[in-house]
């Protein structure tokens, strides 16, 4: 649901289970796995999807935590603070 595959871009941003674009006008906000702070925004999120009861959602996105964790603890050269 989240993470990896769950969009690509072919000229577009896609969501890849809907087969929708997202629009160029929406404002849209991405956090990287170099981020070293993208684990704690990504569970601070999950927490807020937890407490409006959006447990499956929820999981995706607390996965989604620990992979860039492993991500970055096999690639801590690339890891850093946001610019």
């Amino acid at each position: 649901m989240f993470g990896a595959g769950k969009y690509r871009v072919d000229g577009q941003i896609v969501n890849t289970e809907t087969g929708r674009t997202v629009p160029s006008d929406e404002p849209l906000f991405i956090i990287r796995a170099q981020d070293k702070l993208a684990p704690a925004a990504i569970r601070a999120y999950a927490r807020l999807l937890r407490e409006k009861k959006l447990t499956k959602a929820a999981l995706a996105v607390g996965k989604y935590a620990k992979e860039v964790e492993a991500w970055q603890k096999a690639h801590k050269e690339r890891v850093k603070l946001p610019d």
